[in-house]
């Protein structure tokens, strides 16, 4: 998830993949994505829920949207047939420097000790990234 821009001079930069391995419809949580005309507005003073998109997918579907897009997974509800599950993969254009380091090398390809550390890692941003929003 980047907190800087994502295009530069009409040029994508970097996109987020995500690939549902499960069928994600609005009582699953599925994502939402806030319009990219509407970003600036994201402080919610002036955030109008007509402005996000709610994006159900089915299992094996390729969504991908901006790096830099504003989006998140919703809440489950107790009509969700089963917990959603899902991969997701940063792309970046290789004409511009790193916007970030990446999880782990792909050559050679790394130890299973190398991807659970890179999994834990991504564990521990996400619960500092729910522990803040659940502080404010």
């Amino acid at each position: 998830d980047w907190s800087v821009p994502a295009a530069r001079d009409g040029v994508t930069i970097g996109l987020t993949v995500w690939v549902p391995l499960t069928d994600v419809g609005l009582d699953d949580g599925c994502t939402g994505l806030l319009r990219a005309d509407r970003d600036d507005d994201a402080d919610g003073a002036r955030l109008d829920p007509r402005d996000i998109r709610m994006l159900p997918a089915s299992r094996g579907d390729v969504l991908v949207w901006r790096a830099d897009a504003l989006h998140w997974g919703g809440r489950p509800s107790h009509f969700a047939a089963g917990p959603r599950v899902s991969l997701a993969f940063e792309a970046q254009n290789r004409a511009f420097a790193p916007a970030a380091e990446p999880a782990c090398g792909l050559r050679p390809p790394p130890t299973p000790e190398a991807r659970i550390a890179a999994i834990a890692a991504s564990f521990q941003r996400y619960a500092r990234i729910d522990a803040t929003r659940a502080s404010a």
